[in-house]
């Protein structure tokens, strides 16, 4: 499968199988996140992979986005170690380059027959604490992973004509 494939091809998986994620697999999807794009190519991220049975439990009661049970839960993490003062300046840009890491994240499954859905509702305390985060590594997203049940069918997108334009913004057109 090549990128534009899989990105046509990638669907939000919320229904796993019971088989576990290879630590290959694992590997490839952390790499493929830590191959993003990051402003000023900072890389203010930490990636926590959960597979141990108990301790996914315990992150599925602090998560009620996470509707299945996946082999693994990645947690996307914003890393204001290297506090510069100007914390609330690069708040945005962080939230981009996680952004970028869960695509990558999500396609490299898609690529190796594995499913995965961003989950943003969660308890942020509580998995700091589960995870024993040091101050200033703050989760903000969390990805379940699995080999999908079924694949779900395309959901319908917005026609172009609806959200692309060339030179100006139309109206009406």
């Amino acid at each position: 499968m090549n990128t534009l494939e899989a990105i046509h091809y990638r669907r939000s998986i919320r229904a796993f199988t019971p088989d576990p994620i290879s630590d290959d697999d694992l590997i490839t999807l952390i790499q493929a996140g830590a191959a993003a794009p990051s402003a000023g190519n900072a890389q203010r991220w930490v990636f926590i992979a959960v597979r141990n049975p108990k301790r996914l439990l315990a992150v599925q009661s602090l998560a009620p986005g996470i509707i299945s049970k996946p082999a693994a839960v990645i947690v996307l993490c914003a890393d204001f170690r290297q506090d510069d003062g100007s914390r609330e300046a690069i708040r945005e840009a962080i939230g981009y380059d996680l952004g970028a890491a869960l695509q990558n994240i999500l396609l490299a499954a898609t690529e190796l027959g594995l499913g995965g859905c961003p989950v943003g509702s969660f308890n942020a305390q509580g998995l700091a604490h589960l995870l024993n985060l040091p101050a200033g590594i703050e989760p903000k997203l969390l990805i379940a992973i699995g080999k999908p049940k079924f694949i779900p069918q395309k959901p319908p997108k917005k026609p172009l004509e609806d959200i692309f334009f060339e030179e100006t913004y139309q109206v009406g057109s």
